[in-house]
């Protein structure tokens, strides 16, 4: 009898350390002190994240309003606002939505009818149309040369810089680009 209890009591033990675990675990992948950390896909509509965000792995937003994030996954806004930084490991795709910080992209970035107050650096290729942008740069590029792709009433209010000297605009007869093209030229479709 007392083996049986010593037995249930240990089996309790171990389940109960497994969960306290499991949980702890879970709540960190939640949660931490300054801000929340996602993990998995995360699909939000109409939500306020109060503070900085970290997600490991893709992100869909519609109507989200973010402090400052970081996304290693793909990056999916529309009619969103980032108030500072977003820094994406993966891709962006955007849709009438606002950028108040600087934006780095570890891939392509897609925008249309965007805003972007501060540069944009990526390493991959930009497609934007009927936007308004900061300024743009491009480095460590995949592609050789770097391709930026410009449409609409698309406007860059300071200098596209592309920093390894290897770059191509491609820009309707609408884009203006009130800033130079450093390491790159503009070709007019």
């Amino acid at each position: 009898m007392l083996l049986k209890l010593a037995f249930w009591a240990a089996l309790l033990l171990s389940a109960g350390w497994y969960i306290h675990n499991k949980l702890k675990f879970q709540d960190n992948c939640i949660g931490f002190n300054s801000g929340s950390l996602l993990c998995g896909k995360a699909v939000y509509s109409k939500k306020t994240f109060e503070h900085d965000l970290v997600v490991n792995g893709n992100f869909s937003g519609t109507e989200v309003a973010l402090q400052a994030a970081i996304i290693n996954g793909t990056a999916y806004l529309s009619k969103s606002h980032v108030h500072g930084a977003l820094t994406v490991n993966g891709m962006v795709e955007a849709q009438s939505s606002f950028f108040d910080g600087p934006v780095s992209v570890q891939g392509y970035f897609i925008g249309k009818s965007i805003a972007v107050a501060h540069t944009i650096n990526l390493c991959g290729m930009l497609k934007i149309t009927d936007s308004q942008m900061q300024a743009i740069t491009v480095k460590n590029s995949k592609e050789k040369p770097a391709h930026i792709y410009l449409y609409g009433s698309t406007h860059v209010a300071a200098d596209i810089v592309f920093v390894e000297s290897n770059g191509i605009v491609h820009a309707d007869k609408t884009v203006t680009i009130a800033g130079k093209i450093v390491g790159g030229s503009r070709l007019s479709n």
